[in-house]
C-alpha cells in the first residue's frame, strides 16, 4: 500500500490500535444513560435526529473527552510504531524525533529538559482543557 515513511500510514495504524478501548468506553457510557430521558424527548416531540443532536450527543461530553485524552497520550507518546512505519527524519513524530535529540544532546540536561518540557505542554495544555469532562468520563458507570 506504500504506507511506509507516510503519516496516512501511521495515522491508520494509529486509528486501529486506539479504536477498540473508543468503542469499549462508548458503549459502556452509553449503557449507563436511562433510555427514559430519550422517550421524554420523543414524548416532547423531538424526532430521531432531534433527539440525537440535542439528547444524546450532549450526554456524550464526559466519554468523549476521556476519549481525546487517553487516545490524544497514548499516540502522542507513541515510539515504537512510528520508529517503524516513519523511517525518514522527516516524517518523525516527536517521540522518535525527541529521542533522537536525547542521543545528540545527551551531555547538555537543560537543552534535554527543555526538549521535554515542548513536547508535554500540548498534551498538559489538552488535558487542563478537558479535565472537568475527564473526571466525569471516568467516574460516569460506577453510580450504584
Amino acid at each position: 500500500m506504500h504506507w511506509i515513511n507516510t503519516y496516512w500510514g501511521a495515522t491508520a495504524l494509529m486509528v486501529a490500535s486506539q479504536l477498540p478501548l473508543s468503542i469499549f468506553l462508548y458503549a459502556n457510557f452509553m449503557r449507563s444513560l436511562p433510555l427514559s430521558i430519550e422517550e421524554a424527548a420523543t414524548v416532547d416531540g423531538a424526532g430521531l435526529l432531534q433527539t440525537l443532536f440535542r439528547v444524546v450527543f450532549p450526554m456524550l461530553k464526559p466519554v468523549t473527552a476521556t476519549v481525546i485524552i487517553l487516545t490524544s497520550v497514548s499516540v502522542w507518546n507513541e515510539y515504537a510504531l512510528s520508529v517503524f512505519i516513519l523511517r525518514d527524519p522527516e516524517v518523525r513524530t516527536t517521540a522518535p524525533a525527541i529521542a533522537t535529540f536525547f542521543a545528540s544532546q545527551g551531555s547538555d540536561p537543560n537543552a534535554a529538559a527543555a526538549a521535554a518540557l515542548l513536547t508535554v505542554i500540548p498534551v498538559l495544555v489538552a488535558y487542563l482543557v478537558l479535565e472537568r469532562y475527564f473526571i466525569k468520563g471516568m467516574v460516569a458507570g460506577y453510580e450504584k
